[in-house]
């Protein structure tokens, strides 16, 4: 950037040097012709000749002195010689040059072509206007609106318990600031004492309430009724106890008993020995029959023993 700004100051002083020298040459020439050539120390130029420019051609004028004779001509360049070349671009600050054969002209500034940016305020910033040079990238930069105020949006994070404090949360519509509160804890809410049980005499009853937010539950006591002592009652009157009547040592009753009781030993023996007389005679025979067949004929071989 430095190196093109200085090249750009050159170009600018040789386009003025150009332009200077192209136009105050001429006069300066007749001056010194006429301090120096004339015998009489000054010249006293006459028009002899003149030619007109056309589009394409110079013209040119010819001066004479009377005295000395010297011509000195001057050069009228054509009106239409070709196109412009800049020499020096103008920029949106600096003027610029443009040249054709030898004459120069200066090019105005081209000015500043400015695109706006707009950025809105928030909450903590005021808002801003930047322009913006499409071709330099000069800024400008003007306050725009003012600091808006917050706008909070409000939301419950954490529910608040009996016991336990919950968070209220407030958040910024604009820029999205968040500040948190603290909800206080509810504190239980209890309903009315309802009866467990009663209390008895020497036994302790129980109260309950139930808390309507979390459903927790508290007792109380109910004191023991006291023991009221009873007193026993009197013992009621025995009638004095009368002597047995004497009895004889065997009545009746005792000889039924003890006649039965003969009977069913009696059928009982008599049933015992006749089933040990029938498991005596069934040994018996067959005893026999194994002494009968003890020995067994078995044809050419003998006997075979049993």
């Amino acid at each position: 950037m430095i190196v093109v700004r200085k090249m750009k100051k050159v170009s600018l002083v040789i386009a003025i040097t150009i332009l200077l020298t192209s136009v105050l040459l001429p006069p300066m020439m007749i001056s010194w012709a006429a301090d120096f050539g004339c015998e009489t120390g000054h010249h006293d130029f006459i028009v002899v000749e003149e030619v007109p420019p056309t589009q394409t051609e110079n013209g040119y004028i010819v001066f004479r002195c009377e005295i000395c004779g010297l011509d000195v001509i001057e050069i009228l360049f054509a009106t239409d010689r070709g196109n412009w070349v800049v020499e020096i671009y103008p920029t949106c600050t600096l003027p610029g040059f443009q040249r054709r054969d030898n004459e120069t002209e200066e090019m105005p500034p081209l000015g500043h072509n400015f695109v706006e940016t707009r950025i809105e305020p928030t909450c903590t910033e005021v808002g801003e206007i930047i322009q913006t040079c499409v071709r330099c990238g000069y800024r400008t930069y003007e306050p725009y609106g003012e600091v808006l105020e917050h706008q909070w949006e409000e939301s419950i994070t954490r529910e608040a318990t009996c016991e336990e404090a919950g968070e209220l949360t407030f958040t910024c519509v604009h820029c999205d600031r968040t500040v948190t509160e603290e909800i206080p804890p509810l504190g239980h809410d209890f309903g009315a004492w309802e009866i467990v049980f009663e209390a008895s005499e020497g036994v302790e009853g129980q109260l309950v309430r139930i808390c309507r937010h979390c459903g927790m539950r508290e007792y109380e006591v109910i004191e023991a009724l006291p023991i009221v002592p009873v007193e026993p009652e009197p013992e009621p009157e025995l009638p004095p106890e009368l002597p047995e009547p004497e009895r004889p040592w065997f009545g009746v009753e005792e000889a039924v008993v003890t006649g039965a009781n003969f009977m069913v030993l009696a059928v009982f023996a008599v049933l015992l020995f006749g089933e040990f007389g029938l498991l005596f005679w069934e040994h018996r025979k067959k005893r026999e029959l194994l002494e009968a067949r003890r020995f067994e004929e078995r044809g050419d071989d003998g006997y075979k023993y049993i």
